[in-house]
């Protein structure tokens, strides 16, 4: 099954995504292997973004680039344009599911996802330039059941 990042809004949601100029190469890294849904998902190869029980917080580290919450904030205001919902942006681990985004080397959950070999194929980003590497995780911090893990290379 495709692993997909449900909403509850309509379908413009899958046009206005690829526009979003800030995280549209970011999000581009993975639509070949992603899918948007247009009704909230319960699948265990899924998270949800908007509308459903159990929405997903957008977290970046403090020690991050700031483009990288500059980015998260912009995402969060386009989901909240499209669907009336803005996404928590924050930056700890606050949520049952989560999009972690960070940079590989400056984001302390990045790299402890990777210390604790819950991510894979680091090794085709790290030492990249303006490469990322997206991957849903099960079970990545206490009291969060699945996560979003989008890692770039370099700050941009």
């Amino acid at each position: 099954m495709t692993p997909h990042v449900s909403v509850s809004i309509s379908r413009r949601f899958t046009k206005l995504i690829f526009g979003i100029a800030c995280v549209g190469p970011i999000l581009a890294a993975f639509a070949a292997d992603w899918q948007v849904l247009s009704v909230p998902s319960n699948d265990a190869d899924g998270i949800t973004l908007a509308g459903g029980s159990k929405n997903a917080a957008i977290v970046w580290d403090t020690n991050d680039y700031p483009v990288v919450q500059l980015a998260a904030n912009f995402f969060a205001d386009d989901v909240q344009r499209v669907s009336g919902y803005r996404p928590t942006v924050t930056n700890a681990p606050v949520a049952p599911q989560m999009i972690i985004v960070g940079t590989l080397g400056h984001c302390a959950l990045v790299d402890k996802l990777a210390a604790d070999q819950k991510l894979t194929g680091l090794d085709k980003i790290r030492g990249s330039w303006e490469t990322t590497l997206s991957q849903l995780v099960d079970k990545p911090f206490p009291n969060v059941d699945r996560a979003l893990v989008i890692v770039g290379s370099d700050r941009r």
